[in-house]
């Protein structure tokens, strides 16, 4: 079963973030770095624990590298465009994956 958010927890604080806002997630080592409307945020955790949390609309395009398709504005050259204005560069494979995906998205979000 599907949650709608994520649990963030550190020494510091514990909070639920909504996977709606989430734009992208990343992983370097041990720790999660989550960008999303409502700030960043870091934590350790498993990227596999994380995608659990995760809906259809997210796409693992690497193993340390999660998109929300929702927030892709577009894709072009390698790169990702995000609504906010951020961006994104991928490696060759990860992109065509990630492109792949994001087509699907787009198809079945108007049907």
């Amino acid at each position: 079963m599907k949650i709608d958010y994520i649990p963030v927890i550190t020494r510091e604080y514990s909070r639920k973030l909504s996977v709606s806002d989430i734009i992208m997630i990343g992983r370097n080592n041990r720790v999660i770095n989550i960008v999303s409307e409502k700030g960043n945020f870091s934590y350790y955790e498993s990227m596999d624990n994380v995608c659990k949390h995760l809906n259809s609309n997210f796409c693992r395009c690497m193993k340390g590298c999660v998109i929300n398709l929702d927030k892709v504005d577009w894709m072009c050259k390698h790169e990702v465009h995000f609504s906010n204005g951020k961006r994104l560069m991928l490696a060759r494979d990860a992109f065509t994956r990630a492109k792949k995906a994001y087509n699907e998205y787009l198809k079945n979000e108007d049907g």
